[in-house]
């Protein structure tokens, strides 16, 4: 809510990180400390913001993959 309200009048929120998906166990190889839930951040982003486009989704290896949201 704190960054929606710092950006000007047609600013977008780019958010890219790690994700985790449930029922995949993951190493500490796989993923950094910093990893969030996917369908978790992404009902944060849409209850705060009326515009949330999954820019960009990119794998690393093979059970990492890195999300860019664009939020309005």
């Amino acid at each position: 809510k704190e960054i929606k309200q710092l950006l000007s009048s047609g600013g977008v929120f780019v958010l890219q990180t790690p994700v985790l998906h449930k029922n995949i166990k993951y190493s500490s190889e796989d993923k950094p400390g910093i990893a969030v839930d996917y369908e978790e951040i992404k009902s944060i982003l849409t209850e705060v913001f009326s515009d949330v486009i999954e820019f960009n989704h990119s794998y690393y290896s093979e059970r990492g993959d890195l999300v860019t949201f664009l939020a309005k």
